[in-house]
């Protein structure tokens, strides 16, 4: 059996080093393990660092294909600053629409305006800059957009053509400021027209009408947040409805919740398809007695007329989540954001509430969370929905280590679950940048509004190169002497070109060592050990015990005591949690192919409260085709494997089987817990190298109360490397694996197969015949195999194995079946 192994421990050796920065420097190239002099030219360059997904061959049937985003930034042709764009936006198809609420129009300062973005042919330009037909300094044109088909509406939170008015009437009502909406229709031709204005006929100065639009077919709705109905109940808030009609767009009747008090702020968020519609009161207060948790009140149409079907609120709603946010409704699954919700361990980490439309109603059907419980991420801060696909802003979300810069999270429906698949970050993000404020998504593409750099980023989505191979098998026959041909034919399903490059094999191949993953980065503050791990919560009912250890002071030291670790890492009493996951993300070089994982080798740590021996952890191992250096959508490899610590201060071996199915980024690692004098669990990590390189290489995830999500990492609300956390260091967590079988990791050429081409290029949709030819001039009469190793970018399909058997007949016999003569 050939032996692969990796080490990611202390310091690497140099050359180890340069091997794994090798791999990971710049776009990645499909790169064959064999002589690169063998293959020729070196196919161009293939970016993946905007894969997801986790798909490879040989991983579980029914996972989601990888999709590939490319990211665009989207800046005004006029742009002058401290415009706001980015307040709002919205996509349709091959158009894209940004609002600036503070842009210039027409000359007037501060008065917004909505810039329309084309694609054509791949390219993305500004085509229109829409603004008011009265402009006005200060009316926040831009603040909300929706779009539905043809028209578009947009909010304008500030206008002084409060009632609809004219502009002369409008300036001199004592409701100036109230807000307005505007609706925009696209003509044939593709230009955008304004055709009506829209307010409320008894709207007050500050109701701040057109925070909130949205628009389907013949019906709009604006919410006013801040209008106050009854003098005891100021900025209650309400939603406005209007209908068009052959006689244009008409206002049909206000909308308030029954229950409502001072301050819910009714008409923050609203959402509508078909016969549903959805509002947000950000800060009411529902049947938990909890101030500002928020509710969400459902309408229906019956006959012409809405009335109020549903109130919805968070079924573990606190103080302050603000539930109902966002909204974003595609008419059977409804997703309500609460920024300031999640598991109540962080502040402001926020939540996503997912909620599945039925005969019934709207039920409740999955939660979603930050990754990190308590990095005040405002994940929910908006939302967007577009099929099996969702978009949720978390605009105060650290990126490796910089405060604010903001992100967009991507998940995607399988099974009835939705699982996150992407994390959209700005590739020139910054500091306080806090993208994500607004997001918009249809089919493969998403805008995420940026309005304090005055960008969007339009980031589009792409299926994978999809390497399509037949025949399986390559079956040839030639006569002695003479030669013989064959055609493989390779198609590429997928939306992104395929590379691919082809060699030879005959025998099995030598060992070939795994390396470990760098990250190269600006080290992350020293501190303590993760203060994200430990939320409260007994012990697991999958520990296969219960774990007590001695009484002490409180804290689990990890103490050097011969050099091997530097740090004593403490866990207070504050990090209580029933487990946690320990990984180390490891790569094997392209074209290793399939491969078993059979031993785990960790070293384990002295620790002030008592010696860890005798106690159980369950090894882990998952399997991330993408390489993105992000476990959170990576596949499982077997189950539980429990095992016993034996030694510490040395590294233990522990048989394992983890059956790895290709080419890509394997996460090692285990899962622990143990009870600290039968009361909290207390959690162990292994030994930690804080000297190593950083490498973001080590990652740390939890559940916060209860087991963590060992199949679906993505669903823990914990799960960061360990730099985020302010923690520089690598586990001392080893595995080594092998495969008998695979033949193709170092190819041999053979001397009786030649190919019409080793590498090549298929554009999206098309295939290519390649010709394969057996010379039998120096053969024997009898049979012989070689293999076909084809490595490519299809991250399904990192290395493609098709067998070449050839038959080598003496002379005539290939005729002497029913063509010779007797």
């Amino acid at each position: 059996m050939k032996r692969l192994g990796w080490v990611l421990f202390g310091t690497l050796a140099a050359a180890g080093l340069a091997r794994a920065d090798a791999l990971e420097a710049g776009p990645r190239t499909v790169q064959p393990p064999w002589a690169p002099a063998h293959l020729g030219d070196t196919p161009r360059p293939v970016p993946v660092t905007g894969l997801d997904g986790g798909l490879a061959a040989g991983a579980p049937a029914g996972l989601l294909r990888p999709w590939i985003w490319h990211e665009r930034k989207l800046t005004a042709s006029d742009g002058t600053g401290s415009q706001f764009l980015g307040s709002a936006v919205a996509v349709t198809g091959d158009t894209a629409l940004v609002g600036a609420a503070l842009a210039t129009a027409n000359g007037v300062a501060f008065a917004g305006a909505v810039y329309v973005f084309v694609e054509s042919d791949g390219v993305w330009t500004q085509r229109q800059k829409l603004t008011a037909d009265v402009p006005v300094s200060g009316e926040m044109f831009g603040t909300a957009l929706a779009v539905h088909g043809d028209q578009l509406i947009v909010g304008a939170s500030c206008s002084v053509y409060g009632g609809g008015r004219p502009a002369p009437e409008a300036a001199d009502r004592p409701e100036a400021s109230a807000g307005a909406a505007y609706v925009f229709t696209r003509t044939t031709e593709g230009v955008w027209v304004q055709t009506a204005r829209l307010g409320a006929e008894e709207g007050t100065p500050s109701d701040k009408f057109g925070q909130a639009v949205a628009i389907f077919d013949d019906t709009a709705v604006v919410g006013a947040f801040e209008a106050t109905l009854h003098g005891d109940r100021p900025n209650q808030g309400a939603a406005y409805l209007f209908a068009r009609s052959d006689a244009g767009w008409q206002p049909v009747r206000r909308l308030a919740a029954a229950d409502g008090k001072a301050g819910d702020q009714f008409g923050w968020s609203v959402a509508l398809h078909g016969d549903r519609l959805l509002i947000g009161a950000k800060n009411a207060t529902g049947a938990r007695p909890a101030m500002n948790q928020g509710l969400v009140y459902v309408y229906a149409r019956n006959d012409g007329d809405w009335t109020q079907v549903q109130r919805l609120a968070a079924y573990d709603g606190g103080f302050g989540d603000q539930f109902g946010t966002s909204l974003a409704f595609d008419g059977s699954t409804a997703l309500i954001g609460a920024m300031n919700g999640g598991d109540h361990g962080g502040a402001a980490n926020g939540a996503v509430y997912v909620y599945e439309r039925s005969a019934g109603g709207l039920s409740f059907a999955q939660k979603l969370l930050a990754q990190n419980g308590d990095l005040m991420d405002a994940f929910g801060i908006s939302t967007a929905i577009s099929g099996s696909t969702a978009l949720v802003g978390a605009y105060y979300a650290p990126i490796d280590g910089v405060p604010q810069q903001g992100a967009a999270f991507v998940f995607r429906k399988l099974d009835g679950a939705w699982t996150r698949t992407k994390r959209l970050v700005a590739s020139d993000g910054d500091w306080q940048d806090r993208i994500g404020f607004k997001v918009a998504l249809d089919g493969r593409r998403a805008v995420v509004g940026a309005q304090l750099v005055d960008a969007a980023y339009l980031h589009t989505a792409h299926e994978a190169a999809r390497a399509d191979v037949a025949p399986a098998v390559l079956r040839l026959n030639a006569m002695s002497g003479g030669t013989a041909a064959g055609t493989l034919r390779i198609a590429n399903g997928g939306d992104e070109t395929l590379d691919y490059a082809i060699g030879e094999s005959a025998a099995t191949a030598a060992a070939v060592p795994l390396a470990p993953v760098p990250a190269p980065g600006p080290a992350a503050p020293a501190g303590a050990a993760p203060s994200a791990v430990g939320h409260g919560g007994k012990a697991g009912s999958r520990m296969p015990a219960p774990w007590t250890g001695p009484s002490g002071d409180g804290s689990l030291a990890f103490v050097l005591d011969d050099g091997s670790y530097e740090n004593t890492f403490n866990l207070s009493r504050g990090y209580e949690e029933a487990a946690a996951i320990y990984l180390n993300r490891f790569a094997a070089p392209p074209g290793t192919g399939a491969f078993t994982i059979d031993t785990v080798s960790i070293q384990w740590p002295q620790n002030a409260d008592g010696s860890l021996v005798g106690r159980q952890v369950n090894l882990l191992a998952y399997y991330d085709a993408d390489r993105d250096g992000d476990p959170i959508n990576a596949v499982r490899l077997g189950g539980d494997q429990f095992v016993t610590i034996g030694a510490l201060d040395q590294f233990v071996d522990y048989p394992a089987s983890f059956r790895v199915p290709g080419e890509g980024d394997v996460y090692v690692g285990f899962e622990s817990s143990y009870a600290r004098g039968g009361g909290w669990p207390r959690l162990f990590p292994a030994a930690v190298d804080t000297d190593a390189p950083v490498r973001a290489a080590s990652w740390v995830g939890g559940a916060g109360n209860g087991d963590p999500d060992l199949d679906h990492l993505a669903r823990n609300i914990i799960i960061g490397h360990l730099e985020t956390f302010g923690s520089p260091g690598n586990w001392h967590i080893r595995a080594t694996g092998g495969e008998a079988d695979n033949d193709c990791i170092a190819a041999s050429e053979i001397p009786w197969l030649t190919l019409a081409a080793t590498t090549g290029a298929i554009a999206a949709g098309a295939a290519e015949n390649l010709a394969v030819t057996a010379d039998a001039t120096a053969l024997a009469p009898g049979s012989y195999r070689a293999l076909l190793c084809m490595a490519t970018n299809d991250p399904q399909a990192r290395m493609v194995r098709v067998p070449v058997d050839l038959t080598v007949h003496p002379d005539g016999t290939l005729f002497r079946d029913g063509f010779d003569s007797p």
